[in-house]
């Protein structure tokens, strides 16, 4: 790989490649980003390899064929008369080629851009990177660059939009959904060990997380062509949705008391998050390296062993909810405070998901108005799979999966407490860790109301959020 300036041959390749970078400034901010197009024309390229104090280096193969650059510009600073005067080399864009990805092209041009910038008596190498490109960030942090300052934009309120129309959504299918529910004998069986006080509830309609994916859907769908990025959050949300929803079927219509059987849900858990690991690592090009909390952001890389561990947390983190939803409005509760955390991370970074998390903020506002105490329909796992799914491949999309042990704190506690009473009565020979398990019926057991169950879960979940947002 050799690395030169830029001649007018390259122009054709130089388009090629600003095309590849303003399609990925498209995905981060769809709002100023048109895709298709290049940041240069011909002419423009043309006039610019003229300009000694802009200066295009770009590496090239044996070939001679350009497969990276970087555009480059003098700059006197300061602009103020109170500060000493000095020269940097501003990037203003760096690319390499999407097939030549690995090869540390984008290593050798930033070490040979600072090489020129020492020649040149420059005092510092400065550049900008869009909220949102993780990806670049990384690259640079990587190749020693420190933050110098970062821009403060104005909050979208616009994304209080997708909110309300899933709300009205949730709420508008509440009665259309309900009456259909109970028409069709979908209703709630209660186990005669179980908690006493809940068998009054025997009869009140389960499935009620149609009306969660219905209002989610059709909100991102609204959206999709300008957050593209939303597609494998509302994948794996509705894909979840649609295991749970034949689970309910089987048991509720079907009177099949298990459901699916375990190996078939597992099966089509595993099916679901191998299509999304695809889709995010081929496909979207995110990497699975994880913010790290309250590590100023840093990033954990544990390469291959990414994988299974995004296998171990999708599906442990969908099991959760599930385990979750065992009370009237726990889990819509904890999880509603658990997608307003990610609401706010995903419109801070310009993520391009910000839709879907703020239709299911909304979706589950409306949904909760049914649902709490007493409610008049359950989620069912048609509901909570589906929202485990969410909150999995929204922090995948985020970067941020090491996160949802903070904000779903309560999901691993219900799995951990099941596992630890299934393990304590098997090994004791019958007898009880927990009055009962999963541990929300074990603080109803204890004389704690349901009501009390649900908010003190719900006040642990938004201090964790609000944790979580200071360990960013």
């Amino acid at each position: 790989m050799k690395i030169r300036k830029a001649e007018e041959k390259d122009i054709p390749r130089l388009l090629a490649l600003l095309e590849q970078v303003l399609q990925i400034h498209a995905e981060i901010r769809p709002d100023i980003f048109i895709p298709g197009t290049t940041k240069y024309t011909v002419c423009e390229l043309a006039e610019l390899l003229k300009q000694e104090d802009k200066p295009i280096y770009v590496a090239v193969n044996e070939e001679d064929v350009c497969m990276g650059y970087a555009f480059c510009q003098m700059q006197e600073q300061p602009f103020s008369t109170n500060m000493v005067p000095f020269k940097s080399l501003f990037i203003d864009d760096l690319c390499v080629d999407q097939q030549a990805r690995g090869q540390h092209i984008g290593e050798s041009l930033f070490e040979y851009v600072k090489q020129q910038a020492k020649e040149l008596g420059c005092y510092e190498v400065t550049l900008n990177v869009w909220a949102g490109n993780t990806s670049a960030e990384h690259f640079y942090e990587k190749m020693g660059m420190k933050t110098k300052e970062r821009q403060r934009c104005i909050m979208d309120f616009t994304m209080v939009i997708p909110v309300l129309i899933a709300f009205v959504l949730s709420v508008a299918a509440g009665p259309v959904v309900i009456p259909v529910l109970r028409r069709l004998k979908m209703d709630q069986t209660e186990r005669e060990d179980g908690v006493k006080s809940h068998l009054k509830k025997a009869g009140t309609p389960t499935m009620g997380g149609v009306m969660i994916l219905f209002a989610i859907a059709v909100t991102s769908l609204i959206y999709v062509r300008e957050y593209p990025k939303v597609i494998p959050v509302l994948f794996v949300t509705i894909g979840f949705g649609l295991v749970g929803f034949l689970d309910d079927y089987l048991k509720v219509v079907l009177h099949r008391s298990d459901g699916l059987m375990p190996m078939q849900k597992m099966a089509l858990q595993i099916v679901i998050t191998a299509i999304f690991a695809f889709y995010i690592v081929k496909v979207a090009k995110i990497p699975l390296t994880m913010l790290i909390p309250f590590s100023g952001g840093k990033y954990l890389n544990i390469g291959w062993f990414a994988i299974p561990v995004l296998f171990i947390a999708v599906i442990g983190t969908v099991n959760g909810v599930n385990f979750t939803d065992g009370l009237d409005g726990l889990a819509s509760s904890v999880t509603v405070l658990v997608a307003t955390f990610f609401t706010v991370v995903a419109i801070g970074t310009k993520s391009g998901i910000e839709p879907i998390t703020c239709a299911v903020v909304g979706a589950l506002l409306g949904f909760l108005l049914f649902n709490v105490y007493p409610a008049s329909v359950f989620m069912g796992d048609t509901g909570s799979l589906a929202l485990g799914g969410f909150v999995a491949s929204t922090a995948y999309m985020l970067q941020m999966p090491l996160f949802i042990i903070i904000v779903g704190l309560i999901y691993l506690v219900e799995v951990l407490s099941v596992m630890i009473q299934v393990t304590y009565f098997k090994k004791t020979g019958g007898k009880r860790f927990f009055k009962m398990a999963p541990i929300h019926h074990h603080f109803e057991l204890c004389g704690w109301s349901e009501t009390r169950v649900v908010a003190v879960f719900s006040i642990v979940t938004a201090i964790l959020c609000l944790v979580a947002l200071l360990a960013l």
